[in-house]
C-alpha cells in the first residue's frame, strides 16, 4: 500500500511522521458477564491512519511457540467515543489475525483524528477460571498536523 506523505483534511494539512502502533492491554481479563473497556486516546497533535490490527494473548505468562499460541475466546467491539461509529452491530467472537497469521488488515484503512478516543470492549467467554493477559495493537501511520 502506498502512503501519501501529505494529506489534506479540510481545514488543515497533515504530514507523514512514520509508522506508529497504539496498544491496549488487559492484564487479567477474567470470565465475566459484562465486557471490560479499555481505550486508545489519539494524540492531540496528530492523526492516525489505521491499517491493521493484531493481538497477543497468554494464560499465566506461559511460554508460547508458533504451534501453541493462545487464541483467546473473547468478544471484541470497537467504538469511537462521541461518534456513532462501531465496527459491528454486535461484539465479534474471538479475534482474527494474530501472532501466527500476522496482523489482520482492515478492509479499508480508517482515519482516527487527533484527540479522538477509540473504546475497545472485550469479554472473556472461555471456561470459568480462564484468565487472559491480552494485548490488542492498532498498526498504522502517524500524521502530524501543520500549523
Amino acid at each position: 500500500m502506498n502512503v501519501d506523505p501529505v494529506v489534506e483534511h479540510g481545514k488543515y494539512t497533515a504530514r507523514l511522521v512514520g509508522p506508529f502502533t497504539y496498544t491496549v492491554h488487559w492484564a487479567a481479563l477474567a470470565v465475566a458477564a459484562a465486557p471490560t473497556d479499555e481505550s486508545v486516546q489519539v494524540q492531540n497533535d496528530s492523526d492516525f491512519f489505521w491499517l491493521s490490527t493484531s493481538y497477543h494473548a497468554n494464560i499465566g505468562g506461559a511460554l508460547q511457540e508458533r504451534g501453541t499460541a493462545v487464541v483467546p475466546l473473547v468478544t471484541l467491539q470497537l467504538s469511537l467515543v462521541a461518534n456513532p461509529f462501531t465496527d459491528s452491530e454486535a461484539p465479534l467472537p474471538s479475534l482474527a489475525g494474530g501472532p501466527v497469521e500476522g496482523p489482520m488488515e482492515l478492509a479499508k484503512p480508517f482515519w482516527l483524528y487527533g484527540g479522538s478516543t477509540l473504546k475497545l470492549s472485550a469479554r472473556n467467554y472461555a471456561t470459568a477460571g480462564t484468565v487472559y493477559d491480552l494485548y490488542v495493537s492498532l498498526h498504522g501511520f502517524k500524521y502530524r498536523k501543520d500549523d
